[in-house]
């Protein structure tokens, strides 16, 4: 019996180890995990939301979600990783990484703030001058360090 039961337990946990050690995102409560990478472009998709190309350009990304790009510049200085994004809008915010805390501006440099979000059939229900990709999310999307995995990291 015991054998029976150490068997299974060792079957369950190789089956089970590329769940949990996949890295993965999330994106409008969508998770997101690598899918294929062609040349400068990185593809992630997930079970149910639209797939997300990432193009690379050294430190800046393109990302493209539904035929919409979203520009990403990066700049580093002093200890803060700061990211202007581009909207197809026109609307422009920056998004910025201060020892792994995540803060977000307008165009104004006025700070914005999350809110909550409402979901119905899977689906976001936007507020008004609501974006449906937050800047955040994009920037987790477009960068893998961002990316993170299932598993808890007992030994770090």
């Amino acid at each position: 019996m015991t054998y029976k039961v150490l068997a299974l337990l060792v079957i369950v946990t190789v089956l089970s180890w590329p769940y949990f050690t996949k890295h993965i995102f999330e994106v409008n409560n969508k998770t997101y995990s690598f899918d294929s990478k062609q040349g400068n472009v990185i593809t992630y998709r997930s079970w149910s939301g639209p797939p997300i190309e990432v193009q690379l350009n050294g430190l800046d990304r393109i990302v493209t979600i539904q035929a919409a790009d979203y520009v990403i510049t990066r700049i580093d200085g002093g200890g803060i990783k700061e990211y202007k994004l581009s909207y197809p809008t026109g609307k422009v915010y920056t998004v910025q990484d201060i020892a792994g805390d995540i803060y977000q501006f307008d165009d104004n440099g006025e700070p914005v703030y999350a809110s909550v979000m409402a979901y119905s059939n899977g689906e976001r229900i936007l507020g008004s001058n609501e974006e449906l990709y937050t800047p955040d999310m994009l920037v987790k999307a477009a960068y893998s360090n961002y990316h993170h995995i299932r598993l808890f990291r007992l030994f770090r």
